[in-house]
């Protein structure tokens, strides 16, 4: 932790990071709150220029399942605490806690054989992940252009 940070940048800090873990987009956590804010909002929370009002604290930690003094980095709080929905504390992540329940429900030869392989089904997924950022990072650049070409013909401009 930078010594001169607020506790506001820190916070935002940990809002980007806990969406990042969703794998969402600033529009995308916009869209899938349980209350109404706008991106800009968001990303002024993020960026700890402001903080979420105590009731939006308490609805975010909700959504990202965390408690609001771990959201708001209060002091003492600077490990995940997770809640379930239920909200009571829990060790991991409510993703890892659902994994944990469907390895519990396997037989012991089956949890042993998946241990075993743990880290070459880890490797796999990190591939198929980056595959799949190569996959949209080229797609995005074809749309890119072809937005480009399709812009100029309409406007009767050539840019490059």
């Amino acid at each position: 932790m930078v010594e001169n940070e607020t506790r506001a940048i820190r916070s935002g800090k940990r809002i980007k990071g806990l969406r990042k873990r969703l794998g969402l987009t600033q529009i995308q956590l916009v869209e899938k709150l349980p209350f109404e804010i706008g991106n800009t909002t968001l990303c002024a929370w993020e960026l700890g220029t402001i903080e979420p009002s105590v009731e939006n604290a308490v609805m975010l930690a909700q959504f990202f399942k965390v408690t609001v003094d771990y959201l708001l980095c209060a002091p003492g709080a600077d490990k995940p605490q997770w809640v379930d929905d239920s909200g009571q504390r829990v060790a991991y992540p409510p993703e890892v806690e659902e994994a944990a329940k469907y390895l519990l429900a396997l037989g012991k030869p089956e949890r042993r054989t998946i241990v075993r392989h743990l880290p070459k089904i880890a490797d796999m997924a990190t591939d198929a992940i980056e595959r799949e950022k190569r996959r949209l990072l080229e797609y995005g650049q074809q749309l890119s252009e072809d937005g480009l070409e399709k812009w100029e013909l309409d406007n009767g401009v050539k840019l490059f």
